[in-house]
This record gives structure tokens, sequence and C-alpha cells, in this order.
């Protein structure tokens, strides 16, 4: 099959590099979305055996797409970080850019939840503390991610979090400069962007809330049909279950 502009699999497709084409041999799409479509591939290694072969995620988007640029910036920055999902090469053809990142065999956060339902409270504190980490990492460097949820979570091989997908992220925004762009994804948006006011890096940490709920819950705390008007009208409900401490860390 041939995905992308067939530059992945190194079939016929726009001119690209001599040193890309045929490295990556696409093997099926991950995903795909209004921004582009994900690609596992494998990286096939100079007269080395097939059982040697790397396996990628590779990310293609559209070439005119500003966002993607951004995420660029943001991949190159989160090189070497734990909880960030790494940037491993990037090349680029006539009408796409190719992000080769890492492939997390133990997929998104969504889909492990929805497989094996909530999380204990200690289980999920251990992942939050981990995106904890990758978002005060972004937050340092003026970094909003802008999209946080359970689908932008994605686990290695040992159960570790790392947070993915840059593709809505700001930079740009500290020392009182703020973002006025409605972004994100219904369930997980926080109040100030709803109403369309400017904002700042507190709207991942209400980003990170919904997680957290949703970890332990296994459910979204405002209704989807309703979201836009329970979100900023009604008071947060808290299950009965949870701890006092549970309660207290979704308060903050």
């Amino acid at each position: 099959e041939t995905y992308g502009d067939g530059c992945v699999a190194g079939i016929d497709g726009e001119e690209c590099g001599k040193k890309w084409c045929g490295q990556y041999e696409a093997i099926k799409v991950l995903g795909s979305g209004a921004f582009g479509k994900v690609l596992l591939a494998k990286r096939k290694s100079a007269g080395g055996p097939s059982c040697n072969q790397e396996v990628v995620a590779i990310k293609v988007v559209a070439k005119e797409d500003d966002r993607d640029l951004v995420e660029k910036e943001v991949l190159k920055r989160a090189v070497g970080h734990p909880f960030l999902v790494q940037l491993l090469s990037f090349f680029h053809t006539k009408r796409s850019l190719y992000y080769v990142m890492e492939y997390l065999e133990g997929g998104d956060m969504f889909c492990f939840l929805t497989r094996c339902g909530p999380f204990p409270e200690e289980a999920a504190r251990f992942c939050i503390a981990e995106i904890t980490l990758a978002v005060e990492f972004l937050h340092k460097y003026g970094i909003v991610h802008r999209d946080i949820k359970l689908e932008n979570i994605l686990l290695d091989r040992d159960g570790h979090c790392k947070l993915a997908d840059f593709g809505l992220s700001q930079r740009g925004i500290f020392n009182g400069i703020k973002a006025r762009t409605a972004v994100g994804t219904i369930g997980y948006m926080a109040p100030e962007i709803i109403q369309r006011l400017s904002y700042g890096p507190e709207v991942d940490w209400w980003s990170v809330g919904v997680v957290t709920y949703v970890l332990m819950m296994g459910y979204l705390p405002f209704d989807h049909e309703t979201f836009y008007h329970d979100v900023l009208h009604y008071p947060m409900r808290y299950p009965w279950g949870l701890s006092r401490n549970a309660k207290s860390i979704l308060q903050m």
C-alpha cells in the first residue's frame, strides 16, 4: 500500500531526498485526523537482517500548515525528556512534512482505559505525576499544549506515560503574554477557551484535571451534549468513593 505521498514506502511519489526514499517502509495507518495521519513503519537497515529493523511512528502533515512548524520546534525541544514523545528524525517533500517518532507499544491511554477500566487512585497518581512533569517542562519554555486528553497520552512497554501530539500547541506564552485562539477537544477544554477569553498555561492544568478525573472514574466529568453550558454554570460533582486527597487534587 502507498501512504502519504508514497515517499515513506519508497513507492512512486513526489521527488524527495535520496537518503529518505526507501529508508522507511509503511506497515499500516495508526490514526488520522484533520491535521494529517500517523503511520506505523519500519526503518530499513542497510544490509542488516530484517529482524533488526526499527519500528517507528511517522506523522505526515501538509507542508503549508504553520501549526506543524510549531510542532517541529516543540518536538526538538522535547528531545531527551522522559515523559514527552521523542522525535527521531524529520524530513520533507514538496507537499508534506514527515516526523519520525518513537513507536510506543502500549498505545494511547483512551484505548487502555476502554480495555482495562478505571485506575486505582495510586495508579492514577503515578500517571498524572509523569504528565505533570511533561507539562511543567513545556510551560518552562513558554509552550502551552492546548489539547491534553487521553488520546494524546501514550504508554511505553513498561506502562510509563508520554505526552504526544503538539499540533495545537502555542509557543511564546510567558511573561504575561496570552493566547486567544479557541482550540482543543470538547470535554477537556478550559472555561477560558469556551468563553473565548485570553488565556495562558492554566488551560493545560484544567485539562490535566479532567484527565485525572477520567482515569479514576472512567468517564468525563461533564456530559458531552451539554458540555459548553455545564462547564460554565455547574460546579464539579465528585462521585461517592473518591478519597479526600483525590478530591483535593481535582479542586486545585
